[in-house]
């Protein structure tokens, strides 16, 4: 099943050592990282029922197979290794994943499907690689999505960057930072809420514009007074986060 896997490899966490099928079937964590592992058999650890989380960091891992993992997994760690592509079933089970560590591989482009069924994962690493470009929906189905890293790709040759039809309702500060600064982008059809939250996009939107595909699909769905208004007519200062006052109750003498 494991390329290239010694036995003394693999460890448990309490201190399980898992040398055995028997022994793996006790785990919730394991951790073969920094061994020469090539290649997972499709079904590897289809019988690790309780396996919930997986270090494979720092091996030789070049693809993986459809129904590698089971979808019992809530943490799959895969950086540092050799892949160079991933097929759309890669994760397809994964429907409980929480976190997805991908960065330091070989990834040039990605399957417009490959992260479809990941429904929880709200942390998601690709910094590191060589993408090249990104499919349309690539994030439409991470409906819990929170953190997505992009760093130290091929910034200079990714073309186009499409976040449009997601549930975005803001970036992070410096999100497209990372960026080249002639990439094409579309952000339209998000739930964008238009807060003091929102002030890093609004001024990129400002001095990248230009660069923006279909800005005039972009809306505010809340604050009330600023729902349905597009992104382009709001004006800085109404990006503002309502204050938190609290109330004093005066004792009232019987």
């Amino acid at each position: 099943g494991l390329g290239l896997l010694p036995n003394r490899a693999i460890f448990c966490i309490p201190s399980l050592a898992c040398h055995n099928t028997t022994d793996w079937l006790k785990c919730e964590r394991a951790l073969p990282a920094g061994n020469p592992i090539s290649y997972l058999t499709q079904g590897v650890f289809s019988h690790l029922e309780k396996l919930n989380e997986l270090n494979l960091r720092s091996n030789l891992i070049t693809n993986l197979s459809s129904g590698t993992f089971p979808s019992s997994f809530e943490e799959l760690d895969l950086k540092g290794n050799k892949l160079v592509q991933l097929l759309p079933d890669s994760f397809g089970r994964l429907t409980s994943l929480t976190h997805l560590f991908l960065s330091m591989n070989q990834l040039t482009d990605l399957p417009e499907d490959v992260f479809r069924n990941l429904t929880a994962l709200p942390y998601l690493d690709l910094s590191e690689n060589q993408l090249t470009s990104l499919p349309r929906t690539i994030f439409q189905d991470l409906t819990k999505i929170k953190i997505v890293h992009l760093q130290n790709n091929n910034q200079a040759f990714l073309e186009k960057l499409y976040l449009s039809e997601n549930n975005l309702q803001t970036v992070p500060q410096g999100f497209f930072d990372a960026f080249f600064h002639e990439n094409v982008m579309r952000i339209c059809r998000n739930d964008w809420s238009c807060n003091c939250h929102m002030l890093y996009l609004y001024d990129y939107v400002e001095r990248q514009g230009h660069l923006m595909e279909d800005l005039s699909n972009v809306y505010c769905t809340d604050p009330g007074p600023l729902r349905g208004q597009g992104l382009v007519s709001v004006e800085r200062d109404q990006l503002v986060c309502p204050s938190n006052f609290s109330s004093r109750t005066k004792a009232t003498p019987f």
